[in-house]
């Protein structure tokens, strides 16, 4: 291995008084001193190997944060709970539990298949019936709160008039 340096140095003392030993004393004047100094040093062998760092121990994995939004997906024109939506309700609630959260909102939606006014209806109904679900399984009434916002906020856009099951959801988030 080569290696290029270059060095300068500066000392700047004024007025000397400096007395090392009792029997020899010095007093002067100002003293400036520069020096520079460049060169290229050589590696004449390999370089000795040096023992690797230790590593830290591995931590415990992180926990995984908790969910806190689910969808409860429903039948076309329809706002009774499926196996497969309980299911979903019983895992919001034991996040809700475990995460202590006082707060729950259950938002109805539907698709754009059936007049604004009765989707609005419709979606509003699939949110009771989550929010029955989930006061069912131990959660306070006065923590949820529960809106229907009809077919105005699809997860996939569709044209009016179009059956999408997305969009029949009730999303529930704390």
């Amino acid at each position: 291995m080569t290696v290029v340096f270059v060095n300068y140095r500066f000392a700047n003392v004024r007025d000397i008084r400096f007395d090392p030993t009792p029997t020899v004393h010095l007093e002067g004047d100002d003293f400036q001193k520069q020096a520079a100094t460049a060169g290229v040093r050589f590696a004449l062998s390999a370089p000795a190997v040096m023992a690797p760092v230790p590593q830290p121990a591995a931590s415990a994995p992180q926990p995984v944060p908790l969910e806190r939004e689910f969808m409860v997906f429903f039948g076309f024109n329809k706002w009774s709970l499926s196996p497969q939506a309980l299911a979903t309700i019983r895992e919001a609630v034991g996040s809700v539990h475990e995460s202590g959260s006082a707060a729950i909102r259950v938002i109805g939606h539907a698709d754009r298949a059936g007049s604004m006014a009765y989707n609005k209806t419709l979606s509003l109904k699939r949110a009771k019936t989550v929010q029955k679900a989930l006061v069912a399984e131990g959660i306070s009434a006065e923590a949820i709160s529960i809106s229907g916002r009809g077919e105005s906020e699809p997860m996939v856009p569709t044209a009016d008039g179009v059956r999408e099951s997305q969009n029949r959801r009730v999303h529930i988030s704390f």
